[in-house]
């Protein structure tokens, strides 16, 4: 063997005539593959002007002086391209991009090990510190499934830390959801990083939800000095509730009509429990309510209307006595603008007081028909 095993370096011959070509052959191979580091990994065509030692990582279907050495290290010395073929386990520096990869018998490629552990500091695209031991600059994070489910997990040390998700504007905070200092799940929002409102708590210990609030007292608990207000998908000015403030105090409790008629409003007066002014929906009544415990009207799906009856008869049926109206002769409205049918008390007719009924053009006493005059 007239070469070595792994270099390929050219041994001198026994009684080998001019030596120092063979010797300085082998430096040249020595000088071009020891701590062996490449200009690029790219090129398919020689660079116009190399410099003496420059040496690249021959690109796929090479042209020129490189054709026929895809793959090979070529090496400008003494004015000329000199290949050198790698073997497995050579190690070569890409100096353009920084990187350090090996051969593999077939293929260069990136050197990381089949395990990091341990690792102190990892910084991918950016520079990580003793804060952020891992820092990520990127468009995207993927984390995929190996073929199943996938959990991202934070773990906390104690109930009084924090494990959550900050967002950033320009490395100020303007969002947070998690377990903020306890183990209820928080929503948060700040306009400038400093000043933080408590959106949405959702209490660990039960099945309450605040909004505005970090510790509901009841099932949905929403802490807000204007009241709240649900749109109507299909019209955004339409509305379910505009203003609330606690049924248990003394204080107005207030609701109103959506757009689409769909809710009624409530408004408590003020006696200091809701219970005793409410309004009611059933399966017999479109609507009815009762003040005291005790019924008072409603109207029923079939548009019969109730007063002090739970079963109303007629388009209007009341359990009690009906008062009208009084009128003088003098203030009586016209009869041909409240229409006929209309009913009213005339208190100072001729003979006494009398209930009349429009007939669409005078008001006639009940009695005998007669014009009220």
């Amino acid at each position: 063997m007239d070469i070595t095993a792994n270099l390929n370096l050219p041994y001198i011959m026994a009684a080998q005539a001019q030596k120092h070509v063979t010797h300085n052959e082998a430096i040249r191979a020595l000088d071009a593959l020891v701590m062996l580091a490449v200009m690029d990994r790219d090129l398919a065509t020689p660079p116009a002007s190399p410099d003496e030692g420059d040496r690249y990582l021959v690109a796929a279907s090479a042209t020129g002086a490189w054709s026929g050495n895809d793959g090979q290290i070529a090496a400008y010395q003494d004015g000329a391209w000199i290949f050198h073929t790698p073997k497995t386990g050579w190690t070569c520096q890409i100096i353009d991009e920084g990187i350090l990869q090996s051969y593999d018998g077939a293929n260069w490629g990136d050197i990381i090990g089949s395990e990091l552990q341990n690792l102190s500091l990892l910084g991918i695209n950016a520079t990580a510190d003793t804060t952020n031991k891992l820092s990520v600059r990127t468009d995207a994070v993927l984390f995929s499934n190996a073929g199943a489910g996938i959990q991202a997990k934070l773990n906390k040390n104690a109930v009084g830390d924090t494990a959550s998700l900050l967002f950033q504007d320009n490395w100020s905070g303007r969002a947070e959801i998690g377990l903020t200092g306890d183990n209820n799940f928080h929503f948060k929002t700040s306009a400038d990083g400093s000043t933080w409102y408590e959106n949405i708590t959702i209490d660990a210990t039960n099945n309450r939800v605040g909004i505005g609030t970090d510790s509901p007292a009841k099932g949905l608990e929403i802490n807000s000095s204007t009241g709240f207000r649900l749109s109507h998908p299909s019209s955004p000015t339409g509305y379910f509730t505009d203003f609330v403030q606690q049924w248990d105090s003394n204080e107005p409790f207030y609701s109103y009509v959506n757009n689409k008629g769909r809710v009624l409003g409530f408004k408590n007066l003020g006696d200091g429990a809701f219970s005793n002014s409410a309004l009611h929906f059933s399966s017999y009544y479109g609507v009815f309510w009762e003040t005291e415990g005790t019924y008072r009207a409603g109207i029923t799906q079939a548009g019969d209307f109730g007063i002090g009856t739970t079963s109303p008869t007629c388009k209007l049926h009341v359990d009690g006595p009906v008062r009208t109206g009084s009128y003088t002769i003098t203030t009586l409205p016209g009869a041909a603008t409240v229409g006929e049918g209309a009913m009213i008390y005339v208190s100072d007719e001729s003979g006494g007081a009398v209930m009349a009924f429009s007939d669409g053009t005078n008001w006639r006493r009940m009695t005998d028909r007669a014009v009220v005059s």
